[in-house]
C-alpha cells in the first residue's frame, strides 16, 4: 500500500467517522443539545484541520484512485465535492463566535446523511490506488 493512499483514507474516514458521530448524537439527543455541548466553536476549529486536510489529498490524489467504472467515478467525485462543499461551512467557526451556520439542519437531516456517510466510509476504505513510483 502506498503511503499518500493510506494516508488519504486515514484522514478521511477519520472525518467521515466524526461525522456519523456527530449526526448520531443529533438524532439522539437533539441538535440543540449537540450544538451547545458537542458541536461547539472549538471543537469546530478542530474540526476543520482534518477536513481540509482530507479535501486537499481527495484533490491531490484523484488521478491515482483506480476506478472500476463510471459509477466508482462518481462516487469519488461526490465525495470529493461533498468534502470541498463542508469545508467553508465549519471554516466559518474561525471567524463567527458561534456555531449558528449548523441550526440550519433540521433534525431529520441526521437520519438521511447517516447511511450517505456509511456508504462514504465503506467506499473510501475500499479505495485502490496505482503504484507509487518513484522520480
Amino acid at each position: 500500500m502506498n503511503s499518500y493512499s493510506t494516508l488519504l483514507k486515514f484522514m478521511v474516514s477519520m472525518v467521515l467517522i466524526i461525522g456519523i458521530y456527530l449526526h448520531t448524537s443529533r438524532l439522539v439527543f437533539s441538535p440543540e443539545l449537540v450544538i451547545q455541548h458537542l458541536l461547539t466553536r472549538e471543537f469546530d476549529m478542530v474540526f476543520v484541520i482534518p477536513m481540509v486536510i482530507s479535501t486537499i489529498l481527495l484533490w491531490t490524489f484523484r488521478s491515482k484512485v483506480i476506478h472500476h467504472g463510471m459509477i466508482s467515478k462518481v462516487i469519488y467525485n461526490f465525495i470529493t465535492i461533498y468534502f470541498t462543499i463542508s469545508v467553508p461551512l465549519h471554516f466559518k467557526s474561525f471567524f463567527a463566535n458561534n456555531v449558528d451556520q449548523f441550526k440550519i439542519f433540521p433534525g431529520w437531516y441526521s437520519l438521511i446523511i447517516l447511511p450517505i456517510l456509511n456508504l462514504m466510509l465503506i467506499f473510501v476504505l475500499r479505495l485502490q490506488f496505482l503504484p507509487y513510483k518513484a522520480k
